[in-house]
């Protein structure tokens, strides 16, 4: 679960693990800082205003299956598919609910 200004809120044992990540090491950050080093399939940059949860958190509109290169811990890139929405509530500004399965480095998602 992310704010409406892009900072993990929360994540579940398994969105660590995926990204090799704990609570401590994110707390604070956004899904576009730096440290993650995010990127389109083709390599290039993959900027703040792209990524799912901030479209979603700009225009309302869910997002499903966006695919985004992340750097690991270990120097290793992993990649995601990403899907947002926002999450249902009356507070304002809403915050974004971001799901994401692991997929291969060509983009396609792990079988099994």
């Amino acid at each position: 679960c992310k704010s409406a200004d892009g900072e993990i809120i929360v994540a579940n044992p398994a969105a660590e693990r995926m990204t090799c990540r704990s609570e401590r090491d994110r707390r604070g950050r956004t899904s576009d800082d730096p440290w993650w080093q995010p990127v389109h399939e083709d390599g290039s940059p993959f900027p703040r205003h792209e990524h799912p949860s901030m479209v979603t958190s700009r225009t309302g509109i869910a997002q499903s299956n966006v695919v985004m290169g992340t750097r690991q811990p270990d120097g290793t890139q992993r990649w995601l598919s990403i899907s947002s929405q926002l999450l249902p509530s009356e507070a304002l500004p809403p915050a974004v609910v971001t799901a994401f399965t692991t997929s291969r480095s060509n983009g396609r998602r792990k079988s099994g």
